[in-house]
């Protein structure tokens, strides 16, 4: 069995990047992914093992060592044909994890890229919110699979083995709002 590293063949067969924004109403997630080829024919929970795009929040940086405290979130974002598939991965309090249909997105594929725009309502994020707490801790993930196998090959993590297995939102990227219409 060859490694990850053996597998990756640079940019071209995987690379993106990422940006969120913070209004009174809403999280905005844009994301820009480069990937020779797009697998997506998975449902539900199962999702991250084809190409996909999940993001992690802690809304008010629990920062908790492993696992999810009540507070956190996770969606999966796919493209399924030409369909933009949300699915909640992880909610507070027995969110049902399901189809999202509150979350507004989009996803296209235009040659080897992939773009995802989210607009995803804070009443969804309970209890994120920016004029109470000046700061949150999310974690972005993008899977591939080239269609080779029934499972990802690899993925990239905007803080690497902090999604991996088991969540670690101790380790997600901290994020500043820059009063209301901005995070950095």
């Amino acid at each position: 069995r060859r490694s990850l590293f053996q597998r990756y063949k640079g940019p071209t067969d995987l690379s993106g990047s990422s940006a969120l924004k913070v209004d009174e109403e809403n999280l905005y997630l844009a994301a820009k992914v480069r990937d020779d080829t797009h697998v997506q024919n998975l449902e539900g929970l199962q999702m991250y093992n084809n190409d996909c795009l999940q993001l992690a929040l802690d809304p008010i940086l629990e920062k908790r060592d492993s696992g999810y405290s009540e507070n956190n979130h996770e969606f999966a974002f796919a493209l399924r044909g030409n369909e933009t598939t949300v699915w909640r991965c992880y909610g507070r309090r027995g969110q049902p994890l399901t189809r999202s249909n509150r979350v507004k997105a989009k996803i296209v594929r235009v040659e080897d890229m992939t773009i995802y725009e989210a607009m995803i309502p804070l009443s969804e994020l309970s209890p994120m919110c920016p004029i109470i707490w000046s700061k949150f801790g999310a974690n972005v993930v993008i899977s591939d699979n080239d269609g080779t196998t029934d499972r990802r090959k690899g993925r990239l993590e905007l803080v690497p083995g902090a999604s991996s297995k088991n969540p670690h939102p101790r380790q997600f990227a901290v994020f500043e709002y820059l009063g209301i219409g901005g995070a950095r």
